[in-house]
């Protein structure tokens, strides 16, 4: 598998979505581990899910859980500029047709953990807000 593919193929509600964002950013940031695309990377590794709303994309939780505001301010938020503009043009993408399917709006998911790439960084993060918390 490539590495800008969607690690997570298995949350087919959202695969063709993730495939078009991680794509897109692939081709800007190639394969910088510090760049938008490896957060993203990391995001989705952890079972992060995207919505389609009124014509807007968004980044919601799934399977990362109470970890996911911290996740979000130490990386997404300081790359806010960056991520609005990527996911404007992936949404814009997705509503041209490019995506096989819509999106559904996508219920919160409990899970058992697995082992996936990328795990490490956000696991770690995730252990110490759970232990602050």
């Amino acid at each position: 598998m490539s590495t800008h593919r969607d690690p997570r193929p298995d949350l087919i509600d959202d695969h063709t979505a993730w495939e078009c964002l991680l794509a897109t950013q692939y081709a800007r940031d190639g394969s910088d581990q510090h760049g938008l695309f490896g957060v993203l990377h990391g995001l989705r590794c952890e079972g992060a899910r995207l919505v389609l709303d009124r014509g807007r994309l968004r980044i919601e939780p799934g399977e990362i859980g109470d970890a996911y505001p911290l996740l979000r301010r130490v990386y997404l938020v300081p790359r806010g500029a960056e991520l609005t503009t990527l996911l404007a043009a992936v949404a814009q993408r997705l509503a041209g047709g490019i995506a096989a399917r819509p999106l559904r709006r996508i219920a919160p998911v409990v899970a058992p953990r697995t082992t996936r790439p990328g795990r490490t960084l956000f696991a770690a993060i995730g252990a110490s807000v759970r232990r602050v918390g």
